[in-house]
């Protein structure tokens, strides 16, 4: 297959790029990219006149890979030479700048899904899921001036529901690694570079999730519309909250590192200490981030890389030897050629729901470690 870059913008098509980036994460809403042109496009004269906003489409071959805007333009000149850059971002991008006017802040009884596209609505944006719908949201109040990536990241964290842009500037909502990618990672074979980045400064021997539950006396007690409404007493929330906890530890850190926090929402026991064991989880999987480097855009199947999808990675020097989940992909044409650039981490690094409590209470069987990931027994 012949990929060459293109920029499609109202139905022209601009090509020769010698520089070109697009990049990608699960963690951002808005892929970005950068391209950049020396001389003049052959056979035009009027290429620097792409303007900001333009509505744009990156194509590798056939295949869309960002849509999006033009933020930035770029042309320079001298005597000998003329340069346009320009840099710009998915069409999600309207999502994490802009505070969209809603006429009431409140969703009542809305799923994650019904509320992400109320959201998208006013941007032209179309919201496509991965994952399961899940519950309704009793009352979930919208700050005014909250922008409404903000809202749809937070509410998807309580479902355990990652958000992330497309190549066609879509919004998804996904569950993690629930793909895997054609073929595999080896070095010396597809695989051009690799390196390992172990870094245990978020890893605590014990995590303690607190989060309160209000009594049946602090319901009872809440207002019922007589009279007595004013006192203290009958307020909503009035009564008695009862602190509960759960805790959880990493047998890999071989210190005293506690850390103590609040748990999203109030719960019973059972929710903290889910909540303990996955911040246990997702820490010691967090702590393990790859960055590889493979020779062109595409899989052994032909596809692009894409977000989101499990690939096994062999590396004997670094010692890994495992399935690991693409969290970022940055394609890019250079004085190198064509390369892709792949972030990988285990796939618990990304799952924001809590995980179900181990029997005896502790959190190291729940995750990742280091020495679950590499080959073999040792450990760095």
């Amino acid at each position: 297959m012949t990929d060459t870059v293109d920029l499609l913008i109202g139905g022209s098509i601009y090509g020769g790029w010698t520089d070109f980036r697009v990049t990608r994460s699960m963690d951002r809403a808005a892929g970005d990219f950068d391209l950049s042109v020396s001389e003049r496009w052959p056979g035009r004269t009027d290429a620097w006149r792409i303007l900001p906003f333009a509505e744009v489409e990156i194509r590798l071959g056939s295949d869309p890979v960002l849509t999006g805007y033009v933020d930035v333009v770029e042309p320079e000149t001298d005597a000998r030479s003329h340069r346009v850059r320009i840099r710009g971002r998915s069409r999600t991008c309207d999502l994490v700048d802009c505070t969209p006017e809603l006429r009431g802040t409140e969703f009542r009884g809305s799923t994650l899904v019904a509320i992400a596209r109320a959201l998208s609505q006013p941007f032209g944006i179309e919201v496509v899921t991965e994952a399961p719908d899940g519950a309704p949201f009793g009352v979930e109040a919208k700050d005014k001036t909250d922008t409404a990536w903000r809202t749809i990241e937070r509410l998807g964290r309580l479902r355990g529901v990652i958000c992330h842009d497309d190549e066609r500037g879509r919004l998804v909502l996904a569950r993690a690694g629930e793909r895997r990618a054609a073929g595999s990672l080896e070095l010396g074979r597809n695989l051009l570079a690799a390196s390992a980045r172990i870094d245990v400064s978020k890893r605590f021997s014990r995590y303690v999730s607190m989060t309160q539950r209000q009594t049946g006396a602090a319901v009872a007690r809440d207002g019922d519309g007589d009279a007595g409404d004013n006192e203290e007493a009958e307020q909503p929330n009035a009564g008695v909250q009862v602190s509960v906890t759960g805790i959880a530890t990493d047998p890999d850190v071989p210190r005293y590192r506690p850390r103590i926090f609040r748990a999203e929402g109030a719960g019973d026991t059972a929710f903290a200490q889910q909540r303990a064991v996955w911040a246990a989880a997702t820490a010691r999987a967090k702590s393990l981030q790859v960055d590889a480097t493979v020779q062109g855009w595409r899989k052994a199947d032909g596809a692009l890389w894409r977000l989101n999808e499990l690939v096994k990675i062999k590396a004997d020097w670094l010692r890994l030897d495992h399935d690991l989940l693409v969290i970022g992909t940055e394609f890019s044409l250079g004085q190198d050629g064509r390369r892709t650039r792949l972030t990988l981490t285990p796939k618990e690094a990304m799952l924001p729901e809590p995980l179900k409590p181990a029997r005896s209470g502790r959190g190291g069987g729940a995750g990742a470690s280091w020495s679950d990931v590499v080959a073999g027994s040792g450990r760095l």
